[in-house]
């Protein structure tokens, strides 16, 4: 393929491929240069306007406290439904079903009661999804969880409110109240294995968190996923989990810490099966430019 080099500024220019070119030449993230590429050199549909880069955050306002305003506590207004865009950020094949089976729900805005670090003050914030950044919310009852996926920190796409208790099982109540796949109504019943009299589903797999969940359930699977990639159970949880299934999965990152955490499982449950995510997807990127490593 072909590189470019600026001999006149080799020291920025020296052997770029011509995405990272675009990056550079028009100050874009790796997934805004294939964009650029895609609307501008290829499909020439800007006609003269200005590219519009992608918003990589909420639309953010702010009002005054009201005597109804308790400091520390969320506001929540919600999507009707959500939009094309909002279910393509989790994945190709999540439904509004989807979310609903899994009690979440797409954020229209919300408001957050606390101190603003400019003013010295306590005011009320305000995050409004759009089209760039859209904003999920996961309600398990006691606490919830809001998802930011296209937060460019990593580290901030989470946040907890309410307290999230220290083991949970994400997925577990869908597990428990599935059709159970060893009644068939033409067939007859069929027996669940003999060891498990007790399973339900015929296939079950660990996933490392919602959005790989979420996607592998669209495709007709069922999931279950814990605190983290990380987090581990007692041998009483994992008991509950593998009674319910005839066979029991995990599909762990291609990182790292997600193999570290796949061969823990696997030597910690000799029963669990492990599948391995393809290598060739590292030589995909994901938005941010980094190797993809999961569903």
């Amino acid at each position: 393929y072909w590189r470019i080099t600026d001999f006149g500024n080799q020291s920025e220019v020296n052997g770029l491929k011509a995405v990272d070119f675009v990056m550079w030449r028009e100050h874009l993230n790796f997934y805004e240069a294939l964009i650029y590429v895609e609307q501008v050199v290829i499909g020439r549909t800007i006609e003269g306007k200005e590219f519009q880069k992608i918003k990589w955050s909420a639309d953010y306002a702010m009002r005054e406290m009201q005597p109804a305003d308790k400091k520390g506590n969320y506001n929540f207004i919600y999507k009707e439904k959500p939009t094309r865009e909002d279910l393509s950020a989790i994945g190709r094949y999540v439904t509004a079903d989807t979310l609903d089976y899994f009690h979440c729900r797409v954020v229209e805005q919300y408001e957050y009661c606390g101190k603003s670090k400019k003013l010295n003050r306590d005011v009320v914030h305000i995050f409004k999804s759009n089209k760039d950044y859209p904003i999920f919310l996961f309600d398990y009852g006691t606490f919830q969880k809001l998802y930011r996926p296209h937060e460019m920190e990593k580290k901030n796409r989470f946040l907890y409110i309410g307290q999230k208790p220290k083991e949970y099982i994400y997925g577990m109540e869908q597990i428990k109240e599935c059709h159970n796949e060893f009644l068939d109504e033409t067939e007859a019943d069929i027996a669940p294995p003999q060891d498990k009299p007790t399973a339900k589903v015929r296939d079950l797999f660990r996933c490392s968190g919602e959005s790989d969940a979420l996607n592998l359930h669209s495709l007709g699977f069922h999931v279950y996923w814990l605190n983290s990639e990380s987090a581990e159970f007692t041998y009483e949880q994992f008991k509950l989990l593998d009674d319910l299934c005839e066979s029991h999965y995990q599909i762990m990152d291609l990182d790292a810490t997600g193999q570290a955490q796949a061969l823990r499982n696997a030597l910690k449950h000799i029963n669990i099966y492990s599948i391995e995510l393809p290598e060739w997807l590292k030589r995909k990127k994901d938005f941010r430019g980094n190797p993809c490593k999961d569903l």
